[in-house]
């Protein structure tokens, strides 16, 4: 099974994919999306069109995609907002079913701490990956995070 897990974000979109396996789970694919600053609307269609083409490609069983925090900043939280709406209407479109969870959820699941920084992530889903290196931003290791947080769920609910 390819489980796609994706970390939405209107300027730095992050995926990672995985194959879950009777050994556990193996690092397939992984990198970022970027959008530069401007129009909205036409910022949105990049990410939408990337998510789209990557499903194409990879052909996952599920994809988990991170959901939006709670902050301070209402602006952020709605570009957050818009932009897991278009990653959510490309796989959607592409009936492929949807899972989503809480940046706490995610942490508490790859660290065992739900308030763990993105470097102790980074550092812990490069052990339970078995890789050396995550290239690219941030970004990316959350969302291989986020797909083995599913995994992880998945396991335990069968």
């Amino acid at each position: 099974m390819k489980i796609l897990g994706i970390d939405p974000g209107l300027a730095v979109t992050g995926f990672g994919v995985v194959e879950v396996h009777n050994k556990g789970v193996k690092l397939l694919n992984a990198g970022c999306f970027t959008t530069e600053s401007g129009e909205i609307s036409a910022r949105l269609k990049l990410i939408f069109a990337n998510v789209s083409e990557l499903v194409d490609a990879e052909q996952p069983d599920e994809v988990a995609i991170e959901e939006g925090f709670y902050g301070k900043n209402v602006k952020v939280a709605m570009s957050l907002g818009q932009a897991r709406g278009a990653v959510l209407l490309a796989c959607t479109l592409k009936s492929i079913p949807v899972f989503e969870y809480s940046p706490r959820e995610v942490k508490l699941s790859t660290t065992g701490r739900g308030s763990a920084s993105k470097d102790q992530v980074n550092y812990m889903i490069k052990a339970l990956l078995d890789v050396k290196e995550i290239a690219g931003p941030n970004d990316v290791s959350d969302a291989l995070a986020v797909a083995y947080c599913h995994y992880q769920r998945r396991e335990k609910k069968f």
